[in-house]
């Protein structure tokens, strides 16, 4: 093609329901002479003729077609898509695809995009106007990806805004405006597309303010893009210069200084990573057969997780579908091991897209029907992860240049982030990649990316879809390159707890029930014998045990009095009352005995958080007026606690397979009713999508049918004034010779009147010395071309009148009925001769 007519760029226009109107004050407001090709795509009914391209028409003096397929692309001319097609560009041919439903909803939007984002790269833009649904979001990325630029309707000025609203969500909008503002700002990016016209060295050249510019993102931002490649980064700043109207780097600079939203535009800019679920489906069929496997059945009969790391997850889609397949088939092979996916970024809003695990209906297209069933639950205008598989996926942030890595690894999948970074940091990063395998984890890249230098640390499963294993022993680089850890700690207080204090409480009610009937030394603890807080000096039997920390009070105490208090505590919390042990004997103490009292620490309303436990000495004189059954039993105490616990224990049991039986029953009850409800919820989901396509469809056909009757109706207006106006009289009549229309001047010659309208021609008397005029309207609605006659009117002296009677069809059918006039001449004078 002649490169005058080459368009320099080509703008896709996404449109759906309310795209009409948006559309023409689009196009009413785009110069006709842009050096611009525009493709229009909408969602168009398969059963119904679009009227896209006369109603365009009318609204620009650019050419208007629709696509055909090989359709050279030209500058200043408008592509309509055609119904029942996809369309894509390629080599600036326009290229059209049956559409296939097979598969679920029909994405037009998105699919053309993304060929236009592959065909012009940085020359592609993309702009999405009103419409339901989320059609054109998968695609926007696309085009940000390869360098083009995105434009959104604004949502106030959409007639349906789930389309702009969806766009916008992902924050990769360069503009978001009306549709009669956006032509404006197209004409000038088209007139200084790219600040940056000029070779990549002239930009190279300027070292110290690309150099100020990446210290200025990473003061704002905090993150590093040094180790990034020039040719990356440079592509990146260009765009946001031409998107800014701005020719000089440092110009661009003392902008972002002066720009917070510039600053992080252009952040989001460097971090745009193109991202789709079971990208390249032949590298994750790989994994599935050479990797997971090895994974699972090496993680047999160990403890703790089988752990996965995502390192640049992105939006998360890659992590999730890593969970699916390996989760698909630990099912299927019976293997019952905890999953854990780590998926880190240093983008948080892409994190939090992620997080939030909710994505547009157009993934449909990207994964397999059951795949898309099993794990997604349909959720308004897109599809929700399932809990299970939320479950298995962490997200976090950090930077996988600085930040130290996860360990015991057994799979990393780090793909297509090696080709955006330097040599050396490329070394660095998979140091630490091969660190934080250890031994015969594997290592999953993108196929342009290999281990390079560190061959020898790696062995090759598959050189086709880059996937390796680590040969082990890669810990002897990795202290240098790991930044230290930064974990926020608190600071500690001596004496405060981390829990909830329940302490004041109890020893204000503990000191008064001490007060009431005590006063010896004693010790204050939870139910569970915890020490809460000690009364008076602490006595020579409670002691600090050596080993582990503990602050149970029965690990405090010599046995013998553990016993006793256990089985006192036992018989406290049960009854509810004050017990007493007396004559405890304590084999480290031959010849002294001890009374012990447990009673329980309530608070009003009833609750037990609390035991309080006095230990007394026995005085000799004491001692020897006790009768033998006060004395202690350990033996018997053990046993009657210990009837007590079977007692309970035997309730508990009882009570336990009374519960799992109502559960189980519960269970399948609710199982039952579940897989209704799921089944019920597939089909109405199927049938909500077909639904709604069909209602954007007739929503558009209808809006090109309102466009068209307003038309009409100002035509109809226009003619009925002219027939009103001129000195013709002009009677319609249809096939079977019935009044349709009328004019005021025919009733000089026909006596109709308003109320006639509908009745037999036959029927109507006439002023006419013509007795052949209802036969000769008769002749002409059968098929003569033409009747014509000079008659008179039956009044005397009145002059002649020309009879017209013609037949008149509908778009070149068949003969739909006649047309006749009448004209008085002797109203129109005679010519006269110059």
């Amino acid at each position: 093609m002649s490169t005058e007519l080459r368009p320099q760029f080509v703008c896709g226009v996404g449109a759906s329901a309310g795209g009409l109107e948006a559309l023409e004050h689009f196009f009413a407001s785009m110069p006709n002479n842009t050096d611009m090709a525009f493709v229009v795509v909408q969602h168009l009914s398969p059963n119904y003729r679009s009227m896209m391209q006369e109603l365009l028409s009318k609204h620009t003096r650019m050419r208007v077609a629709v696509a055909s397929n090989g359709l050279q692309l030209q500058k200043n001319e408008i592509y309509l898509i055609p119904p029942k097609h996809n369309l894509t560009v390629f080599n600036d041919k326009l290229m059209l695809i049956d559409q296939d439903h097979s598969h679920g909803v029909n994405l037009p939007i998105d699919v053309f995009f993304r060929s236009l984002a592959e065909d012009r790269k940085e020359e592609a833009i993309a702009i999405v106007l009103s419409g339901t649904g989320s059609d054109g979001t998968r695609g926007i990325r696309a085009v940000k990806e390869q360098g083009g630029i995105v434009m959104v309707q604004e949502e106030p000025s959409a007639k349906f805004d789930g389309m702009p609203r969806s766009a916008i969500a992902t924050g990769l909008a360069d503009f978001i405006l009306p549709p009669d503002r956006m032509a404006e700002q197209l004409v000038a990016y088209g007139q200084k597309p790219f600040a940056v016209r000029r070779a990549a060295s002239q930009l190279l050249a300027d070292t110290d303010e690309l150099t100020r510019l990446l210290a200025l993102v990473r003061g704002r931002c905090g993150v590093d893009f040094s180790g990034y490649k020039e040719s990356t980064i440079l592509r990146r700043i260009e765009r946001r210069m031409g998107v800014a109207q701005i020719d000089e780097l440092k110009d661009y600079v003392r902008y972002v200084e002066q720009s917070e939203d510039e600053a992080q535009a252009l952040f989001s800019e460097l971090l745009i990573g193109l991202t789709k679920f079971m990208r390249d489906a032949e590298s994750f069929a790989a994994l599935c057969d050479k990797v997971l496997p090895e994974v699972a059945n090496a993680h047999s009969g160990k403890d703790g997780p089988l752990r996965v790391w995502v390192p640049a997850c992105s939006t998360g889609e890659e992590a999730y579908t890593i969970a699916m397949l390996l989760r698909d088939y630990l099912d299927e092979h019976g293997h019952k091991h905890l999953v854990k996916i780590f998926a880190t970024d240093i983008d948080r809003r892409a994190l939090e897209f992620a997080g939030a695990g909710v994505y547009p209906v157009s993934i449909a297209a990207d994964l397999p029907a059951d795949m898309l069933g099993r794990y997604f639950v349909r959720e308004g205008d897109g599809y929700r992860v399932s809990r299970r598989l939320r479950e298995m996926v962490i997200f976090a942030a950090q930077d996988v240049t600085r930040d130290p890595p996860f360990t015991r690894l057994s799979l990393i999948s780090c793909r297509n982030f090696l080709i955006y970074i330097k040599p050396d940091l490329q070394k660095r990063v998979l140091s630490l990649l091969h660190f934080a395998l250890g031994s015969s984890g594997f290592l999953l890249l993108g196929n342009s990316e290999t281990v390079g230098e560190l061959n020898s640390s790696f062995a090759v499963v598959d050189a086709t879809h880059k996937i390796y294993r680590s040969r082990g022993g890669g810990r002897y680089a990795v202290a240098a390159n790991l930044a230290p850890l930064r974990v926020p700690a608190k600071p500690f207080v001596p004496g405060r707890s981390e829990g909830p204090s329940v302490e004041r409480p109890l020893v204000a009610r503990a000191s008064e029930t001490l007060v009431q009937q005590f006063g010896d030394p004693c010790v204050l603890t939870t139910e569970q014998g915890e020490l809460v807080h000690t009364f008076g000096p602490p006595t020579d039997l409670l002691r600090v045990p050596p080993g582990r920390a503990s602050l149970s009070v029965y690990d405090m105490v010599p046995n013998e009095l553990a016993v006793a208090m256990s089985a006192a505590a036992h018989r406290a919390r049960t009854s509810k009352q004050s017990v007493t042990y007396r004559s405890v004997r304590v084999a480290e103490y031959p010849g002294t005995t001890y009374d012990l009292t447990v009673s329980p620490v309530t608070r009003t309303g009833g609750e037990q958080p609390g035991l309080l436990f006095v230990v007394r000495q026995q005085q000799a004189t004491t001692l020897e007026g006790k009768r033998q059954s006060d004395t202690f039993d350990a033996s018997e105490a053990l046993q009657d606690q210990l009837r007590d616990l079977q007692g309970e224990l035997q309730y508990t049991r009882e009570s336990l397979q009374a519960t799992i039986e109502e559960l189980e029953t519960s269970n399948e009850e609710l199982q039952a009713t579940n897989e209704e409800l799921l089944a019920s919820n597939e089909e109405l989901q199927s049938t909500n999508e077909e639904l709604h396509s069909v209602n954007e469809e007739l929503y558009t056909v209808n809006a090109e049918y309102q466009a068209r009757i307003g038309e009409l109706t100002t035509l109809h207006a226009q003619f009925d004034a002219l027939l009103s106006h001129t000195l013709v009289g002009w009677l319609f009549v249809d096939r079977q010779m019935h009044i349709l229309k009328t004019t005021p001047e025919v009733r000089k010659y026909v006596n109709v009147i308003d109320g006639d309208i509908g009745r037999s021609l036959t029927d109507i008397s006439h002023n006419l010395d013509y007795p052949a005029f209802f036969s000769d309207v008769q002749r002409v609605v059968a098929g003569e071309a033409l009747v014509e006659r000079r008659v008179r009117r039956t009044a005397v002296s009145l002059s002649d009148v020309l009879v017209r009677i013609v037949p008149y069809k509908v778009e070149q059918s068949a003969i739909e009925g006649a047309v006749v006039s009448l004209l008085d001449l002797g109203a129109w004078p005679e010519p006269t001769s110059r």
